[in-house]
């Protein structure tokens, strides 16, 4: 028999996938549109560690749902 998740430790993750998830779409923007108004240009490598970040989370998230990750997420794609 498949044990329930915690609902608990789901909201938590869900929490931190949407912030990291917030945070990647940030600096998405900010970097294809250099950086216009006061936000700083961010590096390719920051914006490469934060989309590791958010699959990371993701596939956390994934797992602790469903017990596998049923969809993969791949940071190339992200960075399109």
């Amino acid at each position: 028999m498949v044990e329930k998740p915690d609902s608990n430790r789901l909201s938590q993750l869900r929490e931190r996938m949407k912030t990291l998830d917030d945070a990647f779409e940030d600096l998405h923007r900010a970097y294809y549109t250099r950086g216009r108004g006061d936000t700083r240009v961010p590096t390719y490598e920051e914006l490469r560690e934060a989309a590791e970040a958010f699959v990371k989370a993701n596939h956390e998230y994934q797992k602790a749902r469903w017990g596998r990750v049923r969809v993969r997420l791949s940071v190339s794609k992200l960075l399109r």
